[in-house]
């Protein structure tokens, strides 16, 4: 992977792009979550549509309302410098399957068969985890 479960450490992650407006507000929750798997000290999106949307559903739209007057604060600043950019082009992204053990050891699917031969890792597993481990959710299974 680009990052291990020490990359990010003492980071702050920023994720931003037009990627960003394809995810949901509990899915960004997610990812942001699991920037503790990195090491970062935190993980920030900046605040969109979808994370309205998720607080009208929730019953917190004068919340909503709020935010959308601050929006152009809740972002980066148009002059930011990163210390470090990733480019991820999210089309290319697939199915994976991480551990034993750690996050470090990810395989995508189609490439899974071949570390369980290598690792003479167990061929069935008894039991599996479908989206993540920081906040599986019926969303993850619908994928």
């Amino acid at each position: 992977g680009i990052l291990t479960v020490k990359g990010g450490t003492g980071a702050i992650v920023e994720y931003f792009g037009p990627g960003v407006e394809s995810i949901s507000c509990t899915g960004m929750g997610t990812i942001c979550n699991m920037g503790a798997e990195i090491g970062a000290t935190t993980s920030i999106f900046p605040y969109n549509d979808r994370m309205a949307d998720y607080l009208k559903a929730t019953g917190r739209e004068d919340i909503a309302t709020a935010a959308k007057q601050y929006t152009h604060i809740l972002r980066s600043d148009d002059s930011v410098e990163y210390d470090q950019l990733i480019e991820l082009d999210l089309s290319t992204l697939h199915p994976h399957v991480n551990g034993p053990f750690t996050p470090d050891l990810a395989h995508s699917i189609d490439q899974f068969p071949k570390a369980i031969k290598t690792n003479n890792w167990p061929a069935h597993p008894s039991a599996g985890l479908i989206g993540s481990c920081t906040n599986s959710s019926y969303e993850d299974m619908t994928r």
